[in-house]
């Protein structure tokens, strides 16, 4: 599904370093049980359906993009803002990306941004970036 090539992707951009995101800010949907609170913004990757092309699996899949700041270093959104713009700006300009694992994102279109948004069970703010990706996998083999 290109999960990796995109993780990759968005976890070496050097403007998102610059902003804090790393391998140690950037997590898979689910893989973090509670909200990690010594870190100003964490990003998390939630993906959503894969639509189906000519009646097989195969096409675009969605990709929530979600920037949290725990509420212990403010609600203000503009840092969290300036984090999503970063990633639609890497997400879009990139097209045929190889993942660590040999997948392919293919490309990727912003569809729009969330509300802002409280989470109470991490106890953050936050707001998400939506796409449609096409990722190809590696070849088997």
């Amino acid at each position: 599904m290109g999960r990796a090539a995109v993780y990759d992707l968005l976890r070496t951009s050097e403007d998102l370093i610059e902003e804090g995101i790393s391998d140690q800010t950037l997590w898979p949907m689910f893989s973090l049980d509670i909200s990690p609170r010594t870190q100003n913004l964490f990003v998390v990757l939630r993906w959503g359906a894969e639509q189906s092309r000519f009646g097989t699996a195969g096409g675009k899949r969605n990709l929530d993009v979600w920037a949290y700041q725990p509420r212990q270093f403010g609600v203000d959104y503009a840092k969290i803002d300036r984090v999503l713009s970063i990633v639609v700006r890497v997400m879009t300009d990139t097209v045929h990306y190889e993942g660590s694992d040999g997948s392919l994102l293919v490309t990727s279109d912003f569809l729009g941004f969330s509300p802002d948004a409280v989470d109470p069970g991490w106890d953050a703010v936050g707001r998400s970036a939506q796409f449609s990706v096409l990722c190809r996998e590696p070849a088997a083999g």
